[in-house]
């Protein structure tokens, strides 16, 4: 959500809507030299994930104020938490700050055995304190993985609900999970208080 009462939607096309809530209407349309994925909104700065391999960060006009690249290819999904970005890339979870300096990463080769095949870590959130939820799409899961990425713990999975878990959103407000399974097309809401009691399992 951008400016109060407006968000901002891509397509995997080059350009971007923001979108009255009020209305559905669009305000106004934002154009991109190449296609744009997912997108997160810190500090009045839309950090855009553009052809699959790189970050644009931009003014709320379309200007780019700087650019970084990916740590892998096939990034469509990222969010944001204060000074951090997060986003699943091929077998692995990664956190860089604003300015594209990678603070830890969250690997397969770590999790090997514990959490089997991670290419497929697909949606994420932040909770507003460093921590991240991950949709595990091909197992059914979703990750709560700790703010320094040394820990994690399954929080939701098959008996929840979860049919191909892709899309996942954080309410801050209400603190509560939204969740959108990709195979069956229904969404969840659940309640995070309940889902982040117990320890985390580590590394």
């Amino acid at each position: 959500m951008i400016k109060g009462n407006y968000v901002a939607v891509s397509y995997a096309e080059p350009f971007i809507d923001i979108i009255s809530i009020k209305t559905g209407k669009v305000y106004a349309t934002i154009s991109t030299s190449k296609q744009t994925f997912g997108m997160t909104v810190q500090s009045g700065q839309l950090y855009v994930c553009t052809d699959q391999n790189k970050i644009n960060v931009l003014d709320l006009h379309g200007t780019i104020i700087r650019s970084f690249r990916c740590p892998s290819s096939k990034i469509q999904y990222i969010a944001s938490d204060t000074d951090s970005l997060f986003f699943p890339g091929h077998m692995a979870l990664y956190c860089y700050n604003l300015y594209g300096t990678v603070k830890w990463q969250f690997s397969y080769d770590q999790m090997r055995g514990s959490l089997g095949d991670m290419r497929r870590l697909c949606g994420v959130a932040a909770d507003g304190n460093g921590n991240v939820f991950v949709t595990y799409t091909e197992c059914h899961k979703v990750l709560f993985v700790s703010t320094d990425g040394m820990d994690y713990r399954e929080v939701l999975t098959r008996k929840d609900g979860l049919e191909r878990p892709t899309a996942v959103s954080f309410d801050k407000l209400n603190k509560s999970l939204l969740v959108c399974n990709e195979r069956d097309g229904n969404a969840f809401i659940y309640d995070i208080k309940d889902l982040t009691k117990g320890s985390l399992k580590g590394h």
